[in-house]
Parts: structure tokens; C-alpha cells; sequence
């Protein structure tokens, strides 16, 4: 589990999820299939749905230019199944889509994303 802070920063064990937070605070912006594996993610990371449904929000609302844009919100929203049909049924997510950075890594190379959006550089 992180802090809400932690979160913030980009201090996740997760470089991908780290990447596209950083890319949030610094452009106000993530690309559309990463915002679903951040979203997602944040998820797995907190004791209830809502807790992380509130601190997506949050982080979205503070750094996105979209944020507090209704389809900003739809965006966190669809993480939480909005728009979505139900998937089978898994520990954590429930019958919601199920993404993770290993699937995100056979689909795409995220190397030079991660080393251009890595926290602190």
C-alpha cells in the first residue's frame, strides 16, 4: 500500500506506474493506455475501491490539463468499470478489466519511457 504522497511522487516498486505519474505532473498529461494501467494499478494498492477511486481524482484533478473535465473523469472512471463489460471474476479487481505492467511490458517497450519520465530526472 502507498500514501496518497507516495503516489504523488511516483515512489511505487512499479517504474512504469512511476513514469506515468511523472509525465502527469510534469506535461499534465498520460497517454490513454497508460492511464488505464495507472489507474488500475492504484487500484490493487489500496484497502477500498473508493479510496483509490478518490486519490485518482485527486492526482488527476491537481495535474491534468483535463482535470476536473467530465471525460477526465469518465477516464478514471472507466479504470473503475465504467463502460466496460464484466470480466471473470479475480481477487482484488472483481469482474473488472485486469491489467499489470508485465502484460503492459509484452505489448509495448516502455524502456525509453521510463528513462525519460523516471522520477527525479
Amino acid at each position: 500500500h502507498y500514501s496518497l504522497q507516495q503516489l504523488e511522487a511516483g515512489a511505487t516498486h512499479d517504474p512504469v506506474w512511476n513514469a506515468a505519474q511523472t509525465q502527469l505532473r510534469r506535461e499534465g498529461m498520460i497517454p490513454n493506455y497508460l492511464r488505464m494501467l495507472w489507474g488500475k494499478l492504484t487500484l490493487a494498492w489500496k484497502s477500498e475501491p473508493e479510496q483509490a477511486f478518490d486519490e485518482l481524482i485527486h492526482l488527476n484533478n491537481k495535474w491534468a490539463l483535463d482535470g476536473r473535465n467530465p471525460n477526465s473523469w469518465s477516464g478514471v472512471a472507466w479504470c473503475f468499470g465504467r463502460y466496460d463489460r464484466a470480466w471473470a471474476e479475480r481477487p482484488i479487481y472483481g469482474k473488472l478489466r485486469y491489467m499489470t505492467t508485465a502484460s503492459a511490458l509484452r505489448k509495448l517497450d516502455f524502456g525509453d519511457y521510463c528513462d525519460r519520465f523516471a522520477p527525479g530526472k
